[in-house]
């Protein structure tokens, strides 16, 4: 079952209480460690970076599509939240998270990165260790003539002129603390030893919902705002879970 609908979402702090005592002999909790999945999709195929698609009648060839991951949370009778980030490409999809107590969840996670790590100075950000996802990246994921990352990033080339034949350099950069987005998801997730998968779908139709490709627009957020905007609104469109 896939479900959409998912909420931008502001944070709450909720206490973590642990109760569990028999005959003076602490029980732990059955434990699981959850498996997330994020299918990357332009409507019903599989997006390939390099490869040619159509979207709202413009043919689009997508060379890079990623996006940062993070704030992922699951709330229930305890709450479980990670601090780790992921970059999600079409090679890059599947992820271990913590271990957490088997239940259903309240289950959350934000696009984008939250404001106190998107603030770190230059030094911070480039002496970050071989692999680190909020380190140096190619292609680059972090803005070059500012501070702060790339939340969003998406190039390529559109077909402006109608001949079918990509022609026109695009870009597609979110990023900015006023662009970090928190989503939930409108079901709870049940996991235990027979659930352990979570996937999500990210689905660049959703994404490009209402935007006429054809015109060759490009956003860095400061440029285009209103695409930029379009394109925030459009994360709801975008993200699916399907279990």
């Amino acid at each position: 079952m896939e479900s959409r609908m998912w909420l931008f979402l502001s944070f709450i702090s909720l206490g973590l209480i642990l109760v569990g005592c028999k005959d003076d002999e602490q029980d732990g909790p059955a434990m699981v460690t959850p498996d997330l999945d994020v299918q990357m999709r332009v409507g019903t195929s599989n997006l390939s970076e390099g490869d040619v698609y159509t979207i709202n009648g413009t043919v689009f060839q997508i060379d890079i599509a990623r996006f940062y991951m993070g704030g992922i949370k699951f709330s229930g009778t305890n709450e479980f939240s990670q601090d780790d980030y992921y970059i999600v490409s079409d090679e890059n999809r599947s992820f271990n998270l913590n271990s957490i107590e088997e239940g259903t969840y309240d289950f959350e996670f934000a696009i984008g990165v939250d404001a106190d790590t998107n603030s770190q100075s230059t030094d911070d950000f480039t002496t970050r260790p071989a692999g680190d996802p909020l380190g140096l990246q190619m292609p680059e994921m972090h803005w070059n003539w500012s501070t702060g990352y790339k939340f969003l990033r998406i190039d390529g080339l559109v077909d402006t002129d109608g001949d079918s034949i990509p022609d026109a350099p695009v870009q597609y950069h979110l990023g900015s603390n006023a662009f970090y987005a928190p989503l939930v998801s409108p079901e709870k997730i049940t996991l235990d030893a027979d659930n352990k998968s979570i996937t999500i779908r990210f689905d660049l139709e959703g994404l490009f919902n209402d935007v006429d490709l054809s015109t060759g627009e490009s956003t860095h957020v400061g440029d285009n705002k209103p695409l930029a905007d379009q394109l925030f609104a459009n994360y709801t469109q975008a993200v699916s879970i399907v279990n």
